[in-house]
């Protein structure tokens, strides 16, 4: 996969990140888990396990690392158990890379981009000068 965000998943990112939700489910455990129409926990048993640092996979012979959207598609994934039973699953994702300097550049990027969040003056200047907006990204080329 080549090619950059999009604005609206940044968009996304930065509402998620600045306006985290607090509250704590009254049901006693994770409402993804919920069995729709009832405030029962589905009998399913979901176990993951994501990549967040770069490392070598024997499995895929190959540099893995870690995919921003993993943690919102593990959500995504837990949700779907639930609601269509599909029984004991294990979730893993991550990005497979062609080489280590690839895979070296993106995290690192990652984690610059990660501490931008968080520098409040940096992070208004990339959002509002350099970052795509919702309704933008990258060309169909790219």
């Amino acid at each position: 996969m080549d090619g950059g965000p999009s604005g609206g998943t940044l968009e996304t990112i930065v509402e998620l990140t600045t306006h985290p939700i607090t509250e704590k489910s009254k049901l006693g455990f994770n409402p993804l888990d919920k069995i729709p129409g009832t405030n029962n926990k589905s009998g399913t048993k979901f176990t993951s396990s994501l990549q967040f640092l770069l490392g070598y996979s024997s499995v895929h012979s190959a540099w893995v690392g870690f995919f921003p959207m993993s943690v919102g598609n593990l959500e995504i994934v837990r949700r779907s158990n639930a609601i269509l039973n599909y029984g004991e699953l294990h979730y893993e994702e991550g990005l497979v890379y062609k080489n280590f300097f690839k895979g070296f550049c993106t995290t690192f990027g990652l984690v610059l981009m990660g501490n931008a969040f968080l520098l409040g003056p940096l992070f208004s200047f990339l959002r509002n000068y350099v970052l795509p907006k919702p309704g933008e990204g990258p060309s169909m080329e790219a």
